[in-house]
Formats: C-alpha cells, structure tokens, sequence
C-alpha cells in the first residue's frame, strides 16, 4: 500500500506544475491612434478604443481561458505613429499602428489608391438586383496595420483589411478594427515573443 501511495502524490503534486507550464505569459500590446487618410470624418479615438475592446474580446476564447493561450493586454496610446515614450513605460512587447487608406462609395474612380498587389477590376462591387439607390448608399473602407516589436523599427507583421457595406463611415471603420484584431490576436498568439523565432 505505501509503494501505491508514493506515486500518487507524485502525480497529485505534479499537476499543478504541469497545469502552470501550459499558462503563457500575457502579450502586452500598445494601440496607436487610427491615422486616417481618407477624406472623410471618421473618430480616430473612438476606433482605437474600438479596437482595443475587440482585443480583449480575443481573451474570451477557450484556449485562453484554459491558459494554452496567452492574453492579451491592449494599451492605449496618445500618438497616431512614429515612437511613443508611453509603448516602453508600459512596457508593451509590440505596438499596433492602423491607417485608414480611404472611405469611399462603391464604384467611386480612384487614382492611386489601389493597395500593393492589388488587382483591379471591373466588376460592379455588390449584388445585382440591388437597386441603383441601395448601391449608392454602400461605402468601401480599406486599413493598412502594421504590428512592431518594441524598439525594432522595422514592421513585425502587416496587412489590409477591407469591408464593404451600406452602414455609416464609423461604423464600416469599426468592423475593419474588429477584422484587424482578431488577426492581430492570431499573429501574436501563433509567435508569442518568448518563443524564439
């Protein structure tokens, strides 16, 4: 019965540990500013606290719960883009900077906006028995991200989102901050920085 005994508190002892290994270390992330190109009058502070709440909405996955995952700490910053003091006194591993490239009607000509590697076409953006007023009422909006490492000049990962519906300005901008953080998340979660690459 003792020689049963020993190897049962070995396990019941070694769980926890196990358990405590799987927990990774929480991503701190600082969000810049939305810096918006566009033409049009979009809230840069309210999409960056737009974007913010759907980072932390990544923490409600499972995997994170279970702590397979690590969490991910969004922090606000003051600036747009360029360095920021507040990114090293928050001590945030990486610093996520977005564009708004342009807020437009659908089929509005553009010139030299079109995004690297980006095809054009001439295809009618939207459904086709949509009637010419609903096709007037819908917007395209298109956001460059760039997430960089703290105190690395150069671009960690990067990437366009675009959308394209009949709701308001913000409101488009608003989904392509929820499209950014779900990749952000991913991103980070899939090379967090203290693996080494």
């Amino acid at each position: 019965m003792r020689h049963l005994m020993l190897p049962l508190l070995a396990i019941v002892f070694s769980c926890p540990l196990a358990l405590a290994a799987q927990n990774q270390e929480p991503i701190r992330v600082c969000v810049a500013v939305l810096e918006n190109r566009s033409h049009q009058a979009v809230s840069a502070e309210w999409q960056q606290k737009e974007l913010i709440r759907a980072l932390e909405r990544t923490n409600k996955k499972k995997e994170v719960k279970k702590g397979t995952a690590a969490r991910i700490t969004a922090v606000a910053l003051d600036s747009t883009s360029g360095p920021d003091p507040k990114a090293q006194k928050e001590d945030c591993g990486f610093v996520l900077y977005t564009e708004l490239v342009d807020v437009q009607p659908v089929g509005t000509p553009r010139v030299g906006t079109t995004p690297p590697g980006a095809i054009g076409t001439s295809v009618t953006i939207g459904k086709v028995y949509d009637s010419a007023a609903l096709r007037r009422l819908r917007h395209d909006a298109t956001v460059n991200y760039r997430i960089m490492r703290g105190g690395d000049p150069e671009s960690w990962t990067s990437g366009i989102v675009t959308a394209e519906d009949t709701v308001t300005e913000d409101a488009l901008v608003s989904r392509l901050m929820d499209q950014i953080a779900t990749r952000t998340a991913s991103e980070l979660r899939e090379r967090h920085p203290s693996t080494p690459e």
